[in-house]
């Protein structure tokens, strides 16, 4: 648990992965809550859950703007490129008959 602990710290405070160090952070503090330790651990679980929220904008300031591009374009933060899809082919339109001479 020592390890953790310090090394969920460590990449929280480098910004290193800071989603699923965020992640793991609220999984230990589940672990001490459901064990009975009283204390502040529900009030770190929601700053926790606000970290797993923000992590769209990690990589600006930590070690995920070196790491996370290193690793491929699937895990990093920011918009995502939405492709439009194909409109179907339309039929032509049918030309009206020319009205008859009277």
């Amino acid at each position: 648990m020592t390890i953790s602990e310090l090394l969920i710290g460590a990449a929280l405070i480098l910004g290193l992965f800071t989603g699923l160090a965020a992640i793991a952070g609220l999984g230990l503090n589940v672990i001490y809550m459901f064990s009975g330790s009283a204390g502040v651990n529900p009030a770190y679980a929601i700053v926790a859950v606000f970290l797993i929220l923000a992590w769209r904008n990690a990589g600006y300031l930590g070690l995920d703007r070196l790491a996370l591009p290193m690793i491929g374009n699937r895990f990093r933060p920011g918009p995502r490129m939405v492709r439009p899809v194909d409109s179907p082919p339309t039929a032509p339109t049918p030309v009206p008959a020319p009205a008859p001479a009277s």
